[in-house]
């Protein structure tokens, strides 16, 4: 993948993430969805950026679906409030990263 298309996807996380009032959850789940299902770790330029998008795709992938919703979502769901803050700092720091190369 393009360094553009990263960019790009982190940015619609990012935008996920701030858009809204909803709860730092539903936040954090539709961001992977809506942001990152696409990408993987080899698609970062740098391997600790792929490490720590690795670490982020693990925590929104450790639930199945329930229902209409994706994994990402149900993961997102049953974290606590404070590990979904940690992830979506992760999600922007992340994007910090990515648009300073």
């Amino acid at each position: 993948m393009s360094k553009d298309y990263v960019r790009e996807k982190l940015s619609i996380a990012v935008s996920c993430l701030a858009a809204s009032a909803a709860p730092i959850r539903e936040r954090v789940g539709n961001a992977g969805l809506s942001g990152l299902t696409t990408l993987t770790a080899e698609d970062f330029w740098d391997a600790d950026e792929g490490a720590r998008f690795e670490r982020i795709r693990e925590a929104l992938g450790t639930f199945s679906p329930i229902g209409d919703e994706g994994s990402m979502q149900t993961s997102a769901a049953f974290m606590t409030e404070e590990r979904a803050v940690e992830i979506a700092r992760e999600i922007t720091e992340l994007y910090h990263l990515a648009v300073q190369e």
